[in-house]
């Protein structure tokens, strides 16, 4: 589960320059999100699918951009649950907010699967971006992938060590890890 696993494909998406492409998903996402809800959802529809097709010429399996954006659904219904129980929305605008909050993050991982991470950062330091917030970005892309090899390593431990255990031993066996 990469990032940028995509970025590396051959299409006329990807033949443009990376500083063209992020600026176009910081205008699109910024379109979305400065839309008037009194709009409703039509302009959202054609930009939904203006992104699939987006998507489709760029050759990134959707059901692999798909699986990214479920990842952090959960996370977007919680925020729209706690703001529609605690603030004055309505249902209509939770769902205008969560529609709103799901394009962006879409375009946010189109923008990383067409492009490499290196070249956004070098994009940003272009663009003047502070010091140390690109040095926090680059540690993090770079010390992810040792995060996620250790994760690896954890549960295939906990696996052996519990092999018919049902999952409260299971968790038991987590706790001595």
């Amino acid at each position: 589960f990469f990032i940028d696993n995509y970025s590396s494909n051959d299409s006329v998406i990807h033949r443009v320059s990376s500083q063209k492409k992020l600026l176009f998903c910081f205008v699109m996402i910024l379109s979305v999100l400065l839309l008037p809800p009194i709009f409703y959802f039509l302009p959202q529809l054609f930009i939904a699918l203006f992104l699939l097709s987006l998507i489709y010429i760029s050759k990134i399996p959707i059901l692999s951009f798909a699986k990214k954006i479920l990842c952090v659904l959960p996370f977007l219904f919680f925020i729209i649950i706690l703001n529609y129980f605690f603030g004055n929305f309505s249902v209509y605008e939770a769902s205008f907010l969560l529609i709103r909050a799901s394009l962006s993050i879409s375009f946010l991982f189109l923008c990383v699967s067409i492009i490499p991470f290196t070249k956004i950062l070098s994009v940003f330091a272009r663009w003047r971006f502070p010091k140390i917030i690109l040095f926090m970005l680059s540690f993090m892309y770079r010390y992810i992938f040792i995060l996620q090899d250790e994760i690896e390593i954890l549960f295939r431990v906990i696996k052996l060590r519990s092999y018919k255990l049902s999952w409260f031993e299971r968790l038991k066996v987590f706790g001595t890890i």
